[in-house]
This record gives structure tokens, C-alpha cells and sequence, in this order.
């Protein structure tokens, strides 16, 4: 993330319900459950006036299925970005989205695992292991602001950080 003189907002939100997570279904397929649309649709409706400039998503097909949803509720873009699917390049990704959306709100859809792992270890204000004790929902988001002093957790599934 270079230096950034305007603040950028991130929404990042966990995809919707999706069918059996059980360990023997390959998770790049998965859909999402009639729920999950629900749920996708409803987190659409509920961000209509934050101004989101675009919506991201890991390449998995239920956060592609989520973001989908909630980018045709927002009337703006997806992209798709592989990167978003793992903790491992997840901090490196969402760097680069800032740096691309200065003074913006985007909304960027992944997965439970990866928003619990890596998002507590990019917040300054946070210990790093403030999602083991922190779920999110389907749907649920967690805002979190970047600028030049780093990255501050704002609100996690809709209850403020402080």
C-alpha cells in the first residue's frame, strides 16, 4: 500500500450460504443455497447508500455468486481476484485495492477463514488474534479504513471496534 493522503474504506464481507462445506466437497464449486441469495441480496439493499465504487471477490464460485448479487443490487462492477481466496496473499491484495480506490468505499467478498485470519493482522488496533474469538456471518461485514497511518478496524459483523 503506497502512501495515501485520502483514506479508503473497505467493506469486507464473508460470501452467503453455501451448500455442504463438509471437507469432502471441493470448495471451488460450491453454490450458493437459496439463503445465501437472500442473504446476498440483502446485504446488497442494506449498502445501497455507502457508495461502494466496486465490488471484489475471491475467485471461489459462491463469493463470485455473492458479490454478483450484490454488485447488481449496487448498480456497480465485479472483479474477480484469486488473491482474495487465501490469508497467505490476502493483506498484499487488499493493499493494492486501496491503492487503487483512494477516497472510495469498496466492498470486497471472501471467505470466513480468510477474513478472521487476516484482517485482525492488518488492523493497528486490534491483537492479532481477535478473530479467533470474533465470528462473522453470512453476509456479515467488517469495515475497515486505510490510509498513510496504517489500518484501523472500524465495526466487525456490525459492532464497533474500540
Amino acid at each position: 500500500m503506497s502512501d495515501l493522503q485520502c483514506a479508503a474504506r473497505l467493506l469486507i464481507a464473508r460470501t452467503g450460504e453455501s451448500e455442504d462445506e463438509s471437507a469432502a466437497f471441493d470448495e471451488s464449486v460450491r453454490s450458493l443455497t437459496m439463503t445465501g441469495r437472500k442473504q446476498a441480496a440483502e446485504l446488497g439493499d442494506s449498502r445501497r447508500d455507502a457508495r461502494i465504487s466496486m465490488v471484489y471477490s475471491s475467485s471461489r464460485v459462491h463469493a463470485v455468486q455473492t458479490a454478483e448479487i450484490v454488485a447488481g443490487r449496487l448498480g456497480v462492477v465485479v472483479r474477480v481476484r484469486a488473491a482474495l481466496q487465501g490469508a497467505t496473499r490476502f493483506a498484499d491484495e487488499l493493499g493494492a485495492i486501496v491503492d487503487l480506490h483512494r477516497g472510495e468505499t469498496v466492498l470486497v467478498v471472501t471467505h470466513d477463514e480468510v477474513i478472521r485470519a487476516a484482517v485482525p493482522q492488518l488492523a493497528g488496533n486490534v491483537p492479532d488474534d481477535y478473530g479467533d474469538a470474533h465470528e462473522v456471518a453470512p453476509c456479515g461485514v467488517i469495515e475497515l479504513d486505510a490510509d498513510a497511518d496504517g489500518w484501523l478496524l472500524r465495526s466487525w459483523s456490525g459492532e464497533p471496534v474500540r
